[in-house]
């Protein structure tokens, strides 16, 4: 009885782990977009939205409409402050980002505490 319980086992961590690696496999494609714009394309494009009212919501849309496969994230800071970062190609295999407050500009996130909102992975 006991070799048939670690048979089950042994079955269900084998399961468990292959989910697991096809699971980060699928996020590690996703983040590894060879799509991914320069720090250079993404300043140029915020520049022409910066200053402007509701500029994390136009940014986001107009990103989605003009570059659907860069990546971005929208997120809120301690202080109820939405805060909106993109992702540049740093080289083939690495990245950088780079975050806006809600008027367009460049800001630090070294002392925000900052909470996911909303996640555009490009397409």
């Amino acid at each position: 009885m006991k070799k048939t319980q670690i048979k089950r086992t042994i079955a269900v961590l084998l399961a468990v782990l292959l989910v697991t690696t096809l699971l980060v496999s699928m996020a590690s494609a996703k983040t590894a977009n060879k799509d991914l714009p320069t720090k250079s394309q993404v300043l140029t494009f915020v520049s022409n939205y910066q200053g402007q009212r509701n500029f994390i919501d136009i940014v986001s849309k107009r990103s989605e409409r003009l570059h659907p496969t860069w990546t971005w994230d929208v997120w809120q800071d301690q202080y109820k402050n939405k805060v909106i970062s993109f992702y540049y190609k740093v080289s083939t295999k690495t990245y950088g980002s780079i975050y806006f407050d809600s008027k367009g500009n460049i800001i630090s996130t070294k002392n925000l505490k900052l909470k996911l909102i909303k996640s555009y992975l490009g397409i």
